[in-house]
């Protein structure tokens, strides 16, 4: 296990890691060499954003996968945007859908986010429908197919499963138990 990977552990628990790490392979997906993304930014292996690359070079995959866990932990610090009172009380899937779109959109567009807002005022379910909202890229919807994103909206749509699975069973207690007050 690399050193970046033992520290994103640390800070987000090896299942919001587990998660997260899931996340991003299936959307970012894997290219070994230097491709441009939908908005023509130079990006290698899983979606690592480095205009100072050159088109075309590659990379190994212990590489991409070294570079991989240096750049989540860098989109981990999107966790000190939330209170430290809340932060402890985020479900894994929240942490992981809260640094999956950091990763994609960058930290400090997520920290001014909607997102971490409802987050800090404690609200979890508002906090992941504001996901769906974030389907834009290179100001275009992409909800509309003819912009090539529309990856962004199924990413979105998993990244809200995620931030919710937990809720959803939080919820599920609460609702069993009044529905057993009714009979």
């Amino acid at each position: 296990m690399s050193d970046s990977r033992a520290q994103l552990i640390a800070k987000l628990g090896a299942v919001a890691v587990s998660l997260l790490v899931a996340s991003v392979v299936t959307w970012e997906g894997y290219s070994a060499r230097v491709t441009r993304d939908p908005i023509g930014r130079l990006q290698v292996c899983y979606g690592h954003d480095d205009q100072s690359l050159t088109l075309g070079q590659a990379f190994s995959p212990a590489e991409c996968r070294a570079i991989l866990d240096a750049d989540l932990l860098v989109h981990a610090d999107v966790m000190n945007c939330i209170a430290e009172p809340l932060r402890a009380e985020m479900s894994d899937g929240m942490k992981a859908a809260l640094v999956s779109l950091a990763y994609n959109v960058g930290v400090s567009r997520t920290c001014a986010s909607t997102f971490v807002k409802r987050i800090n005022a404690g609200d979890g379910v508002a906090a992941c429908e504001e996901l769906s909202k974030w389907v834009y890229a290179g100001g275009k919807d992409c909800r509309i197919r003819v912009n090539n994103c529309f990856g962004i909206v199924k990413r979105r749509a998993y990244e809200r499963q995620m931030c919710e699975a937990e809720l959803r069973i939080a919820a599920t207690p609460a609702a069993s138990t009044a529905e057993r007050q009714k009979e």
